[in-house]
């Protein structure tokens, strides 16, 4: 029941992170396309996209350093369940089975949280 309960964290944590993903590839589209103000050396100039807005940058800058970060941790938990489960060496696989246990926990409740709060 445990380890059914740990594999349904990480699908849970990768749906999370593909799902954050997405909002930001749908969000950088949009703001690729929107057209609003002016640059402010040429007041009388034609509009320009919202990304080039600074606080619209910073969001979707905010968001990728997020969805990288959780992308990290998840690819760093599957190295250790690997290692966990087929490294030659006792205390190794020791070490595997404690730092997944504690990703295990960030992944699923960190991507939950960022597919939550990835929006523009």
């Amino acid at each position: 029941m445990f380890t059914m309960m740990n594999q349904a964290r990480l699908a849970v944590g990768l749906e999370g992170l593909a799902v954050a993903d997405r909002a930001y590839q749908q969000a950088l589209d949009y703001a690729l396309e929107r057209m609003q103000g002016r640059r402010a050396d040429t007041p009388k100039g034609e509009s320009v996209p919202i990304i080039d807005h600074p606080d619209v940058r910073r969001m979707l800058m905010t968001m990728k350093a997020y969805i990288e970060a959780m992308r990290c941790m998840i690819y760093l938990n599957a190295k250790s369940i690997d290692i966990a489960h087929h490294h030659p060496d006792e205390d190794e696989r020791t070490r595997g089975h404690e730092l997944t246990d504690l990703l295990t926990r960030y992944q699923r409740v960190g991507a939950l949280t960022l597919e939550t709060n990835s929006r523009v």
